[in-house]
């Protein structure tokens, strides 16, 4: 269950009527939290988890009150001039923010939600808009990343580093900190009895598969949990949250044979999980010798896209789409996944000079898109929205219509012509 935007915020009434149907549906609603709502309102109306505790943060409104300038920083409220005069102060964790916590918990503990906290992915933020970021880029896990999540984590396409690029040094404290809250969050709820299950966001910058799952059981224990327990939350909590505790989440007989063999005990050292001697997928064995040659064979899967998209990494990250979309054009193999390479990144670079203001380059930028993608329906979408914002009405409606004719069900489209034929 999403809402994170604050145009996209549901309003109390949508809220209830979303969790009632899912109710009646015998559905469960999990996810983040409405954040135009308090969390009081998560609590009452019985959303069956929270995915990140970062959410829970983001709608608490004692911790964000007690934050002030921080928090409103953070959110965008606060240009960069306007914090550094308001001269913020963090909050002192242990005399100011944990009382919080702890009623937090125990209002919580009230209800049946279950957290997922997520922690690993809060903290490879904080990380990449440090220096620390040059030391991730060479981790020898990144040759096993998908290669478009591999090359958005890079200099010139990172997120986080392009969005923050005039405040990293007054970030990175604030995000420092707001983990810290979050580590805060995660131990307090677990002490209340409240089920907390190992969840990454995977796929998010620098939280890859597989791996990211050993560093969120290392975050939870850094948080406060106890190896056993931050072992439940990866095994037993989620087979009892999915209703699956009779097929798995512990080893007995009868269950299913997927298993982990690791060379250590876990519960004396939680990085002792990494230590994988092999695994066991219903009932087949596959040794240790087995796991590396797959991912042998996965970085060996990903050498025909890198050898396709060399040279053109180069000027995307310089901004020069006109000469990375040439490249594109002599290519004489363009399978969907190379094209979606150069289709993605270049709409991804568009989007930023929007974020920049640079509203006239982005126009030319998305026309280089749609020349070379032209049965794209995203592609003329977002040419139709670069229109609207520079108040071409005629041109924002042509595109709009003609992204929804290759589309049907793109409901943007049909709301933004709407709203551009009532004006």
């Amino acid at each position: 269950m999403y809402g994170t935007r604050p145009d996209y915020a549901m309003s109390k009434e949508t809220y209830h009527r979303f969790i009632a149907t899912a109710k009646r549906l015998n559905m469960r609603v999990v996810g983040h939290t409405p954040r135009g709502l308090p969390f009081q309102s998560v609590l009452d109306e019985g959303q069956s988890s929270v995915d990140h505790a970062e959410e829970i943060y983001y709608v608490y409104t004692p911790i964000l009150e007690k934050l002030g300038p921080v928090a409103d920083f953070q959110f965008g409220k606060l240009s960069l001039e306007e914090y550094r005069k308001s001269n913020p102060k963090f909050p002192d964790l242990e005399k100011e923010i944990l009382p919080l916590v702890k009623q937090l918990a125990k209002d919580t503990k009230r209800s049946d939600i279950v957290l997922s906290p997520g922690l690993i992915t809060y903290k490879k933020i904080w990380r990449q808009i440090t220096p620390q970021y040059s030391g991730m880029l060479k981790d020898p896990k990144m040759q096993y990343m998908y290669p478009l999540w591999r090359l958005w984590v890079s200099p010139g396409f990172n997120s986080y580093r392009g969005r923050w690029s005039d405040r990293l040094e007054e970030m990175a404290p604030v995000i420092k900190n707001t983990f810290e809250i979050q580590k805060l969050i995660v131990n307090e709820f677990n002490i209340a009895g409240i089920p907390i299950m190992a969840g990454t966001d995977a796929t998010n910058p620098f939280v890859i598969e597989g791996f990211s799952l050993h560093e969120e059981l290392k975050a939870l224990v850094a948080a406060g949990l106890t190896p056993y327990e931050a072992l439940k939350s990866a095994t037993i909590t989620p087979a009892r949250f999915l209703n699956l505790e009779m097929e798995i989440g512990t080893v007995a007989v009868g269950k299913k044979a997927d298993l982990v063999l690791i060379d250590g005990n876990p519960l004396e050292s939680i990085g002792n999980t990494n230590r994988i001697s092999g695994v066991s997928i219903a009932g087949t064995w596959h040794s240790k010798a087995d796991l590396e040659k797959s991912l042998e064979n996965l970085v060996d899967s990903y050498k025909p896209f890198w050898n396709a998209i060399e040279g053109s990494r180069d000027y995307f990250s310089s901004g020069d789409v006109k000469s990375a979309l040439e490249i594109y054009a002599q290519l004489d193999n363009k399978t969907e996944e190379i094209a979606g390479y150069f289709r993605t990144t270049v709409n991804r670079r568009g989007y930023q000079l929007i974020r920049q203001k640079k509203l006239e380059a982005a126009r030319k930028v998305f026309e280089l898109n749609a020349k070379h993608f032209p049965m794209s329906a995203n592609v003329w979408d977002s040419l139709a929205e670069i229109y609207m914002l520079l108040g071409n009405k005629t041109l924002a409606i042509k595109y709009y219509e003609k992204s929804l004719k290759l589309n049907p069900n793109n409901s943007n489209a049909v709301e933004q012509l709407k709203l551009l034929r009532s004006k």
